[in-house]
């Protein structure tokens, strides 16, 4: 679990929260993203059927 994070005013052309081939189901739960060029991302998978869940967060891209 990805929880409750603030991550702000990211290098050029950053990522603020992402997950990569995750093994278990992953979840990303009310994070705040500001600045970034991605605010959150899922890339690749190693799991079967469910995939990550993605709730409450607040992502801005202003100043990315």
């Amino acid at each position: 679990m990805i929880r409750e994070n603030l991550v702000e005013g990211c290098t050029v052309n950053g990522y603020g929260i992402f997950t990569f081939a995750p093994y278990g189901s992953a979840t990303i739960d009310s994070n705040t993203v500001s600045g970034c060029y991605v605010g959150l991302g899922d890339f690749g998978s190693s799991v079967s059927g469910q995939g990550p869940t993605f709730s409450h967060n607040t992502v801005n891209g202003l100043g990315a």
